[in-house]
């Protein structure tokens, strides 16, 4: 575990800032910690304040620096966030390969920021009245 049950909010970010810190050069991005989570199953969610500088930290070269000031391993996940969209026609294709590509390209969404699609009601329960 990277920080003990009961280390305080206050306590991690200070040792995030402080191992951030240690590790920028005029290389890495700008940008700092706007907010510290720490959650139940001890795991923290950080967020910071450019997406360069969380890309950067995903890079092997910042986890390496990163994981170099802590004595445990540093796991990055990407959150995701269902949407739910309404009057989609139900004539698309959703379950076409490369459909959510497609949505991608059309809406200029970077590559692979939608991960999954899917009727809220399943096409076999939709009335025959629906388009």
């Amino acid at each position: 575990m990277l920080f003990p049950h009961g280390t305080s909010n206050k306590d991690i970010a200070s040792q995030l800032k402080e191992a951030l810190g240690n590790i920028r050069d005029d290389d890495t991005p700008s940008g700092f910690i706007r907010a510290i989570t720490a959650l139940r199953n001890g795991g923290v969610v950080v967020e910071l304040s450019t997406e360069e500088l969380a890309n950067w930290l995903r890079s092997p070269t910042g986890r390496a620096l990163i994981e170099g000031q802590f004595e445990s391993t540093v796991s990055f996940r990407t959150r995701t966030f269902a949407l739910v969209l309404e009057y989609l026609p139900i004539r698309l294709q959703i379950e076409d390969s490369g459909f959510l590509w497609h949505v991608e390209s059309k809406n200029s969404l970077p590559d692979d920021s939608l991960t999954s699609i899917r009727w809220i009601k399943p096409p076999a329960h939709h009335s025959s009245a629906q388009q």
